[in-house]
Order: C-alpha cells, then structure tokens, then sequence
C-alpha cells in the first residue's frame, strides 16, 4: 500500500499571515492573538472576539527575557510560524534557540509552552523570565462577595453578603 499523503503535508503558514490586524485562534475560541507589529518578538495583542470584531484585552501579553549568570542575553525574533493548531515563534541568542509555542488546548483557553535549545558545548546557567500584564501585582485572595436573596412571606429579601473563596 502506498504511504499515506497526509503525512507529508505541511501545515506551517497554510493561511499567509500579512495583514497586521488579523488575529489567530483555534477550536472556535473567543480569544485571539493579533501581531501588530509583526518584526518584534512576544505574545502580543489578546483579542476577545465578538461577531466580525471584537475588544483588546491587552496590547502586551506575553514577553520573554533570559539571562545568564545574572546578565541579560539578546534575543531576536528568528521566526514566526502560523499553522492551524498552533502559532510557534523561535527567538535567537548567543548560542541558543528559545521556542514559544501557543495554542489553545480547549476553547478559550491558551496555553503555552516554552523550550530553550543550548546551542553551545558547555553547560549554562540560564533564567527564562516573563513580563505580562499585572506582573507586579499581588493576588488578592479574598475571594469574591455576593449577595443570597430568599423568598419569603414579605416578598424578596437580602440576606447576609457570603463570600466565596476560590
């Protein structure tokens, strides 16, 4: 039996990815990233998507830095590879390769999963940080308050705010 075609089909870039304003999802997903400024590295913007158009969630999703031994590494964005389950960028430095991969596991949700190459012969001691919004802001773990209403001989009644731990 001859081999299957589908195995050496290529997804990468199936859709060209030119137009700045156009965004990526998957599973039918809600949210979307969006590259306006194509030539610079990171997860940028998060769309939420509503009809033909939608809102920004954030300009800056995600962005990356790596240091060594305490000092900041260079990286360039060496690639941006569009397929239809996943948008993978890889980011160039001294001698290694850092791949981003997103993709969205389940609707409306994304995921992503970082993978540092060291191109060099020896080990190194390397630090992936991240910036992305509310960064340098403390959960808040009070939980949320709402307010119970019950039905009773005098109609419609607050009762005491409950509060929900999550």
């Amino acid at each position: 039996m001859a081999a299957d075609w589908t195995a050496q089909l290529d997804l990468d870039n199936l859709v060209p990815y030119t137009h700045p304003s156009a965004a990526w999802s998957g599973r039918h997903s809600n949210l979307a990233l969006c590259w306006e400024r194509p030539a610079e590295r990171g997860l940028q913007r998060l769309q939420a998507l509503l009809g033909w158009g939608g809102t920004p969630v954030t300009l800056r999703l995600l962005d990356w830095h790596i240091a060594e031994d305490g000092c900041a590494l260079p990286l360039t964005l060496a690639a941006r590879t569009f397929r239809p389950d996943i948008v993978a960028e890889v980011d160039a430095g001294p001698e290694l390769e850092l791949t981003v991969t997103a993709a969205w596991p389940v609707r409306n949700t994304l995921a992503v999963r970082c993978e540092i190459r060291n191109l060099a012969q020896v080990p190194r001691r390397l630090t992936l940080a991240f910036d992305y919004p509310g960064h340098d802001t403390s959960p808040d773990w009070q939980g949320m308050t709402i307010r119970r209403r019950r039905f009773g001989s005098a109609g419609l009644a607050p009762t005491n705010p409950r509060t929900i731990h999550r």
